[in-house]
């Protein structure tokens, strides 16, 4: 009797233990206010993690770059993208656990997910079917940037991922091909992968449009590409007079505490040292092209785009365009180191292939059977 009472006492303590355990981290979770997701609370390892210099780092790189040059509203930076990225992924992931408990998905895997969102632009993600997802591009990364991107752009873009989030499963799939080796198929070794309901299929396909208007519109911006070659123009030749943490910034890539200094501020410490150099009457050719191409972009002296052509021919190169402008500027005045080729390819994320194509989906009345839906089956 005394055994089973000593017992029934220590669960209790034990349960208190884990609800004050609970109660702590609860308290600790940090709120965010977002103009996209509204409010945000964080696990607060994630907390720690964007209290570090490395994240901190990320509040002076502008989430579009130059193309605050073009839309000026566009001033949003990789800091809250992050962290909204973060909130999809653990938002996805306990999604999946409700619905699917067998799964034994676990807070710690949750956590591990939004970790893996919080920290995805410190460094290139790791493919992964959450935050970046290398096998058919549906990942939580792009919900993020596509509404946060459009929204600040002023596009308007409807993107119902909220939809998606409710339908996703993860369902054992054939692979690529839905194959089973019969009738000439190619079998592959069944995986997991997260499928989503079939009549979610157009809602993806808005996703991928979206991304494409996206790159037309603003990514691709012929002025915002303009401004990216001058910046880096101006980064090359300010390479050798600007130290940054003791680096020079081609170096800055190798040493990381140079690296969490080097922000979109370097343009301003491009400007303060030529300034610094003028006052002591120092003579230096390659920071003046430098800060004289800075002076250009604001003042929109920009580099002219002189002509915009589409081209069928899908295997074009740059070295292409270039011999054949080689032979039009054949005894003329201009020389060739002033002319800059740039090749845009637009898609809708898989270059020529549709894009659900990788996508796998499953009908109400089977939930556990995963295949593929043809372009046709769905427009």
């Amino acid at each position: 009797m005394a055994s089973s009472l000593q017992n029934q006492r220590t669960t209790t303590e034990s349960r208190q233990s884990l609800q004050e355990q609970a109660n702590k981290l609860y308290r600790n979770r940090k709120a965010f206010q977002d103009f996209i997701h509204g409010k945000i609370e964080l696990h607060p390892v994630c907390v720690r993690i964007i209290n570090t210099p490395q994240f901190h780092r990320l509040r002076h790189i502008k989430q579009i770059g130059t193309c605050y040059y073009v839309y000026p509203t566009a001033c949003h930076n990789r800091f809250e993208h992050s962290i909204g990225v973060c909130y999809l992924a653990g938002k996805l992931v306990r999604k999946l656990k409700e619905r699917q408990p067998d799964e034994n998905i676990t807070d710690v895997d949750i956590l591990c997910v939004e970790i893996a969102g919080i920290c995805h632009d410190l460094e290139a993600p790791t493919p992964s079917n959450i935050v970046a997802n290398d096998r058919n591009g549906v990942d939580v990364d792009k919900w993020d940037y596509l509404a946060r991107d459009s929204h600040i752009l002023g596009l308007n873009m409807t993107l119902d991922y909220e939809r998606c989030f409710t339908s996703a499963r993860v369902i054992k799939s054939n692979g690529e091909n839905g194959g089973n080796g019969t009738n000439g198929e190619h079998a592959i070794v069944p995986r997991k992968q997260i499928c989503y309901r079939e009549k979610d299929a157009l809602d993806l396909y808005d996703m991928f449009y979206a991304r494409l208007n996206l790159h037309r519109r603003a990514y691709q911006h012929k002025t915002h590409t303009v401004i990216g070659l001058m910046i880096s123009d101006a980064l090359i030749a300010a390479n050798d007079s600007i130290l940054i943490g003791g680096k020079k910034i081609t170096e800055t890539v190798d040493d990381m505490k140079a690296f969490t200094l080097l922000t979109d501020d370097v343009l301003q410490l491009i400007i303060h040292k030529k300034k610094e150099e003028d006052s002591r009457g120092k003579d230096n050719p390659q920071l003046d092209r430098a800060y004289q191409l800075i002076q250009d972009i604001m003042n929109r002296r920009l580099y002219k785009c002189v002509s915009q052509t589409h081209c069928k021919d899908k295997n074009l190169t740059k070295a292409d365009v270039l011999d054949g402008l080689k032979k039009c500027l054949k005894d003329k005045s201009v020389p060739e180191n002033f002319i800059i080729v740039n090749i845009v390819k637009f898609n809708y994320g898989m270059k020529n292939r549709n894009p659900l194509d990788k996508v796998r989906f499953y009908k109400k009345d089977k939930l556990d059977t995963a295949f593929k839906l043809k372009k046709e089956q769905v427009l």
